[in-house]
């Protein structure tokens, strides 16, 4: 199976950081992340355990999901004339309600006539994730990366959407530890 190394920050599953090598390592997300696991939630088992045979490469050198991603996270030079509406939810851990919130704005937003995979079952129009840019996570990614990406997301929706529902979780330890006013 191919995996994305990446930090993790699960609250209620487990926190990971890449490894400095190849060592077995554990697969930290359902959506294909590998890291070591450092600390985990009480009522889990384990991570699951993998052991990496080597690194996915090209002509160009060692792949990586920055490299591969379908839309590039470039530095936003000047807001669009026009920025859609935008709903935020927002949560400050994981499993908080935001997909379901998020669903049923979607799903309303549908039937009142406005125009991945739960997101498009709920009616949205079209649906992407940071994957799409570039990351696995967003742990210890900084502020200004992670608003750039946000705006870069809300802009690449935007373009052919007249509303742009968003989740974002806003707490995460390296960056409210750091610079505690800064969300």
């Amino acid at each position: 199976m191919a995996l994305a190394y990446g930090d993790r920050y699960a609250a209620d599953q487990f926190v990971a950081q890449v490894p400095a090598d190849l060592r077995p390592c554990h697969l930290v997300a359902a959506g294909g992340v590998a890291g070591v696991a450092t600390e985990m939630h009480a009522k889990l088992i384990g991570p699951t355990e993998i052991e990496p045979i080597g690194l996915l490469a090209d002509h160009n050198g060692i792949v990586n999901l920055l490299a591969c991603a379908p839309y590039a996270n470039l530095p936003v030079l000047s807001a669009p004339r026009q920025r859609p509406r935008v709903i935020a939810v927002l949560g400050t851990l994981m499993n908080s309600g935001k997909s379901t919130v998020m669903s049923c704005a979607i799903n309303g937003l549908m039937r009142a006539g406005k125009d991945r995979m739960h997101y498009l079952d709920a009616g949205a129009a079209e649906a992407i994730d940071l994957t799409d840019f570039g990351y696995a996570t967003t742990f210890k990614l900084n502020f200004e990366a992670i608003r750039a990406l946000s705006v870069y997301m809300v802009d690449t929706l935007g373009a052919y959407n007249d509303i742009v529902v968003v989740e974002s979780t806003l707490i995460e330890r390296s960056l409210t530890r750091s610079k505690p006013g800064l969300l």
